[in-house]
């Protein structure tokens, strides 16, 4: 039995310039399968969709009627991205060397690892750019981490991370720490805590001092003690 298409067709937008485009949906089974958009001045381009109803392919033709740029997105059972790979002139479509992507996994906890390829180069190398993780520890601990460098990846020394600690209901963040350089994480010695105590944000700096991260400014002696407080002292 063949599947019912329909066809629903709409002007979208009339540019000051007089170039226009007419939008062709395509529909099969009540689900949107694919759009194609094509401009009085003869550029085009045209999403496909998944099951999902979430973008898995995209296609840009210039006025010549040329495939100039190309996008592909996959995704795992669940419907979550796992991957997006661009490709940004007709010559990286013909041998097929996108210039860009992503790769995400998860795993069964909701933890993810996202890697980026800023390059043509870096994804034939397979050397990432950059990439961040999220992790979920038993007790409801949440760490963000981050390389900023294809060297930092490789050696893994990340840059920047945070690390979330909730209250006994799993609603307000109770501690949160943070590292801001490679050598901080590597020595295990935070820049910074926030602590939600009595229904308040107090923050400290990595010596243990109070810091103006609540609003509030502070004064200490030599000896790194609080000696003058509030909002308006830098006035």
């Amino acid at each position: 039995m063949s599947k019912k298409i329909l066809i629903l067709i709409s002007i979208l937008f009339l540019f000051s310039n007089e170039v226009f485009a007419a939008c062709r949906t395509y529909t099969s089974q009540g689900k949107k399968t694919h759009m194609t958009c094509t401009f009085s001045d003869g550029h085009s381009y045209t999403y496909v969709y998944n099951t999902w109803g979430k973008v898995s392919y995209y296609v840009y033709y210039d006025t010549t009627n040329t495939l100039t740029k190309q996008s592909e997105y996959t995704y795992d059972e669940n419907g979550k991205q796992t991957s997006y790979t661009r490709w940004d002139s007709a010559e990286a479509i013909a041998n097929n060397t996108p210039d860009y992507k992503t790769e995400s996994t998860y795993d069964e906890n909701g933890s993810n690892t996202y890697v980026q390829y800023a390059s043509a180069e870096s994804i034939a190398n397979n050397t990432p750019d950059f990439k961040q993780e999220y992790t979920y520890g038993e007790d409801g601990t949440e760490t963000y981490t981050r390389w900023h460098s294809a060297e930092a990846i490789t050696n893994d020394t990340p840059d920047y991370k945070r690390e979330y600690k909730y209250d006994d209901d799993g609603r307000n963040v109770s501690v949160l720490t943070q590292w801001y350089s490679a050598e901080s994480i590597s020595n295990n010695t935070p820049d910074s805590y926030q602590i939600f105590s009595d229904g308040q944000y107090i923050y400290y700096d990595k010596n243990g001092n109070l810091s103006p991260g609540n609003g509030d400014a502070f004064v200490y002696d030599d000896q790194g003690r609080v000696i003058e407080s509030g909002w308006d002292i830098c006035s």
